[in-house]
């Protein structure tokens, strides 16, 4: 089995990453309302930059991942410690992921059961694709990132009757002031997640000649086709939803029970089940392995079948203690996590640009 990706692979699996961060919608309408997809633009074009700076970073460390690019940064033993952070960093971005996929399952799939059951169902499942390594994600992703255009397509033509374009207006009617955290919100959820790529970055296949910033075009081909994914169904939803964008919990789930097609075909959300949780395993998946790849560096003594299982629980453990409630997540979700995921995001690559710059 292989162990590395191909560079259109890591473009895939870039793409299918900023797909995966479906449920995290909800909190974009409950802060920008039908403003939501302009705060996606803004918060995207924040985001660019950080593409090449992690790519600067490969290319000093001689395309080590993260481990290198932080050891390379500050030394060796500094390099550990911030390791360290990220580990934590992941470990808590994954059980965020997971609490939010096991309340959607909770409400609309395996109704009124207690929330630590599908916990459980959906860490078990997330161990299994995060085991198989490097290989599942270089194969899966381009098939799943192909696929989900495909349906996303097929869902927005049974949709077209019901688009109203009065829900976009009036445009940005905000201060700057108050765009703040909306702007941060996708910034952080989920295109400064990404950096979680720079562990990927390690185990891409590089050819023979490479410029100052390797893998930038396929890390800017995989974003660029997530992020107009996301923006379609940023705009698909508030076009049909209008003001129940903001007071539906899984928008974009729960818009396709208004899809239909004349009288003949109608409630079709069943068939897009299976496509919605799979996109959310793999998403999980890509942050377990993560963990996992962070845990290898920092125990490399230890056994690799046991620090799987170690990450796992202490992921699922986290999720279940995250919040104790829906309403709970929310509000963590919409005030603090942006600032705070700044820090992991943002705050450390630039940290370790000056960290170079200074040697």
């Amino acid at each position: 089995m292989t162990k590395t990706v191909t560079p259109r692979q890591f473009a895939a699996l870039v793409a299918c990453y900023i797909q995966g961060s479906l449920l995290s919608m909800m909190y974009y309408y409950q802060r920008s309302g039908h403003d939501a997809w302009l705060m996606l633009i803004l918060g995207g074009a924040l985001f660019l930059p950080l593409i090449f700076l992690y790519c600067r970073m490969l290319s000093l460390s001689r395309y080590q991942g993260l481990p290198g690019m932080l050891t390379h940064s500050f030394g060796k033993a500094a390099g550990k410690v911030v390791l360290l952070a990220y580990l934590v960093y992941f470990i808590y971005l994954a059980a965020f992921s997971l609490r939010q996929s096991a309340q959607f399952i909770n409400i609309d799939i395996l109704v009124e059961v207690p929330i630590w059951i599908p916990i459980v169902l959906m860490a078990l499942v997330c161990w299994y694709g995060s085991s198989k390594g490097v290989s599942f994600f270089a194969y899966t992703a381009p098939i799943l990132c192909v696929g989900l255009y495909i349906l996303l397509l097929f869902l927005t033509a049974f949709l077209f009757p019901r688009i109203q374009p009065r829900f976009l207006f009036p445009v940005f009617d905000r201060t700057w002031g108050d765009s703040i955290i909306p702007i941060l919100l996708p910034f952080t959820m989920p295109f400064g997640e990404l950096v979680c790529m720079t562990v990927f970055m390690g185990r891409v296949r590089m050819p023979e000649r490479v410029g100052k910033y390797p893998l930038w075009k396929s890390f800017l081909t995989g974003f660029i086709l997530g992020f107009f994914f996301v923006l379609v169904v940023l705009l698909r939803d508030i076009l049909v939803l209008g003001p129940f964008a903001s007071i539906l919990s899984y928008p974009a789930y729960e818009v396709i029970r208004f899809a239909s097609i004349g009288s003949v075909i109608t409630r079709i959300e069943s068939v897009f089940n299976l496509p919605f949780l799979f996109i959310l395993f793999f998403r999980i998946s890509i942050q377990l392995w993560c963990s996992i790849e962070l845990m290898r560096e920092i125990f490399p003594k230890a056994a690799g079948k046991k620090l799987c299982l170690i990450t796992t629980l202490l992921v699922a453990t986290s999720a279940y203690i995250f919040a104790s409630s829906n309403v709970a997540l929310l509000n963590k979700a919409i005030t603090w996590i942006p600032l705070f995921f700044l820090i992991p995001q943002a705050g450390i690559p630039l940290c370790m640009l000056i960290g170079v710059i200074v040697q």
